[in-house]
């Protein structure tokens, strides 16, 4: 016969356990999210590589951004891919963007942008590279 502290000590390690396995399976999720990340970076890779023009080169690098990333140099390798496609395209060629991304793409442009000129100080890569 088990009495009312037995009881309450099964359900304290009922969730005891619960909270670890739902631990793991976060932790699990998470790395799995971050592998996901870094195979969407080498498909854009590609991708852009074999886009036809310099403005879709670029909006390849639009799509599945790893702001989530805890890898800082994924973010920096992205960061800088974008730039280099930026910095390819003709000022004339600007125009085309318009009707080439979605609201989105043209929101995360702006990003890149603002951050591109937030590091841009002379001597650094990204000035270099714009």
């Amino acid at each position: 016969m088990s009495t009312a502290m037995d009881k309450k000590k099964a359900r304290e390690a009922e969730r005891a356990l619960r909270k670890e396995q739902d631990k793991i399976e976060r932790a699990e999720k998470e790395a799995k999210k971050q592998a996901e990340m870094h195979t969407h970076f080498d498909e854009k890779l590609s991708a852009s590589k074999a886009a036809g023009t310099k403005i879709l080169k670029l909006k390849e690098w639009m799509s599945k951004i790893p702001y989530e990333s805890t890898d800082e140099s994924l973010k920096y390798k992205t960061y800088f891919e974008v730039v280099k496609a930026m910095a390819a395209v003709d000022s004339k060629e600007y125009a085309g963007i318009g009707t080439d991304f979605d609201v989105n793409e043209c929101a995360t442009l702006l990003k890149y942008v603002s951050k591109a000129m937030e590091r841009s100080k002379a001597g650094s890569e990204t000035s270099n590279t714009v």
